[in-house]
């Protein structure tokens, strides 16, 4: 037991390397997963909804109880790892060659892009292709302006890109150059804005090149 006010010391890796968290005894992984959100929210492809991750043994990548205290399932000097929970791929769907997120500007929602084609819209259980809907717009201001079945991010094995799939209009704003109003599937990048005209919602593209991106984060409990 570390003698800091009791707590127990773990070593939480940040990008290949470990850095020690003090925590309190009864914290379960849960909590510090929470904890960790909220220290990191300046990490742009980290969303704030806990839900998305776990804690995990670093040595072995097995996933600890998140309901449990630490202390019952790791020994304190243990290395942790902050995992993103990766959904199995829907029927249809394919797998992306890299961490793909989108984040929405307004609100600061986070997408992680698991599938292609992973489509931009609205849940209606009246439309198919549930499954494929990796950014679910339904719950923001302007939901009604997005169509349900919007545009759809793919790979066709050299190049990322944003197809339309409905008469609303989407833009894209790339780093360099004019925006671009899309007609036809057209390439997108790390640090392109996706814009859903009519809703005026902006999506960043994000793109890491290594497909395992929350690697760990280190976090201190106060």
């Amino acid at each position: 037991m570390n003698s800091d006010q009791g707590r127990i010391e773990y070593l939480v890796e940040l990008f290949g390397q470990s850095e020690p968290a003090l925590v309190l005894p009864g914290l379960t992984p849960a909590e510090l997963v929470q904890a960790i959100l909220q220290e990191f929210t300046d990490v742009e492809y980290l969303a704030a909804d806990p839900v998305g991750y776990q804690l995990v043994r670093a040595a072995d990548a097995t996933p600890l109880d998140p309901g449990q205290p630490l202390r019952t399932q790791a020994p304190e000097g243990t290395q942790l790892r902050l995992a993103e929970i990766v959904p199995p791929l829907p029927a249809g769907a394919g797998p992306l060659p890299a961490g793909i997120y989108l984040r929405e500007l307004g609100h600061g929602q986070v997408f992680r892009l698991h599938w292609q084609p992973a489509i931009i819209g609205r849940f209606d259980d009246k439309f198919s292709q549930n499954e494929l809907l990796a950014v679910d717009l339904a719950g923001h201001d302007a939901a009604l302006r997005v169509s349900r079945r919007h545009a759809q991010v793919g790979f066709d094995g050299k190049r990322l890109y944003l197809e339309p799939l409905s008469q609303n209009p989407t833009r894209i704003l790339p780093q360099q150059g004019l925006p671009v109003t899309v007609a036809s599937r057209h390439e997108i990048a790390d640090g392109d804005l996706i814009e859903l005209v009519r809703g005026q919602i902006r999506l960043r593209v994000i793109v890491l090149p290594d497909p395992a991106v929350v690697n760990a984060i280190p976090v201190s409990q106060p």
